[in-house]
């Protein structure tokens, strides 16, 4: 099986170490719900077809994607001789936490519309499929060398990486990579060891990290990576469904953010809304309307932080199921153990 082109080359992981000398090893976070459409794209045909035809056979095609993603991996610190972790992480879709501050979080999404209205299978089914794959990669993840998961039933799983990256591994010796084309990562490239590397819908690739991360606005800025999520708030997010003030966009959110940040010592929510307030009458600050329209507003802009700040969420939110699996034991096999023991095993799935 090829590997497909979601992966980074190994001389694009050499680079990357490259330019994070002191890194020894590699983090690997993969989104995976959000690479499903990316990183699994040979297979989702599959997996629909095997459904509507009700064959019956036991459904491993994403595993073996899964299997396959671990491998080009795996063969990369063996031959590099590199430590590396693999964190593999989803959840259920069912975001208590967001939908007690907004019950219509992601309900209204267009993205959501088009996964339950298929040609070829009931969603239920669809969903079912889905999240039988997740479970059987989660109880794969304990057998593995330096492999954990995470599937969380009560919220988005993004945080996953900001919370384990904050944690534990913020010193340079490591090197984080997210795997994922969600925009709401760019939160977790303040830390300066932390790389998003993406596939856009243009099917360019991108490494996003601290430096850089504005690569995906509308308006260049010299802003730090932590204004992004007063950004956000400002202008919402389509792709969940979280409708922002209207009329102001990337450009103009990011406008106003940069004359809040000349203008605080230290910009956090609050304060961004106060300066709202201060200047929306004041037609002397060009920012005046934009301020007036977010005064306008400001309970909507506060909302969207909240459902969309990391910091605002980990804040909030008891994290046991994460405790454990960080502290569970290590499996004992090796790193050439497992990766032996995952040819064997993609072999024998080829079978069904």
């Amino acid at each position: 099986m090829n590997i497909i082109s979601y992966y980074p080359t190994f001389e694009e992981l050499d680079s990357l170490r490259e330019s994070h000398p002191k890194a020894n090893c590699l983090n690997i976070f993969l989104d995976l719900k959000n690479a499903l459409g990316i990183l699994y794209v040979k297979n989702v045909v599959e997996n629909l077809l095997e459904i509507s035809n009700k064959t019956g056979k036991p459904n491993s095609m994403i595993f073996l994607s899964w299997l396959d993603f671990l491998m080009f991996h795996y063969d990369y610190a063996i031959k590099n001789n590199v430590n590396i972790r693999i964190i593999t992480y989803a959840d259920v879709g069912e975001y208590q936490y967001h939908k007690a501050i907004y019950k219509d979080y992601k309900s209204n999404r267009s993205i959501t519309k088009k996964r339950t209205h298929s040609d070829l299978c009931d969603s239920d089914d669809f969903h079912k499929v889905m999240l039988s794959n997740i479970e059987t990669i989660m109880k794969a993840c304990n057998k593995f060398y330096h492999t954990k998961g995470v599937y969380l039933s009560f919220c988005e799983s993004d945080f996953v990486p900001e919370y384990y990256i904050e944690k534990y591994f913020t010193d340079e010796k490591y090197l984080n990579i997210i795997y994922s084309s969600d925009r709401d990562y760019v939160q977790t490239l303040r830390f300066k060891n932390t790389v998003q590397f993406m596939k856009k819908s243009n099917h360019e690739r991108e490494f996003l990290d601290y430096s850089n991360w504005s690569n995906i606005l509308d308006k260049p800025t010299t802003l730090p990576v932590d204004s992004y999520i007063y950004i956000k708030s400002i202008m919402g997010d389509k792709g969940d469904g979280i409708d922002g003030i209207g009329k102001v966009g990337p450009v103009k959110a990011t406008q106003f953010i940069e004359y809040c940040y000349n203008t605080l010592n230290n910009a956090s929510i609050e304060q961004i809304l106060e300066e709202a307030t201060n200047c929306c009458n004041n037609a002397d600050i060009k920012e005046s309307k934009i301020a007036k329209a977010i005064e306008e507003k400001k309970d909507i802009v506060y909302r969207n932080y909240r459902l969309m700040s990391f910091n605002e969420l980990i804040q909030n939110l008891s994290l046991p199921t994460i405790e454990k699996l960080i502290k569970k034991e290590e499996n004992h096999l090796t790193l050439e153990q497992t990766f032996d023991t995952i040819k064997l095993l993609r072999e024998k799935l080829k079978l069904w």
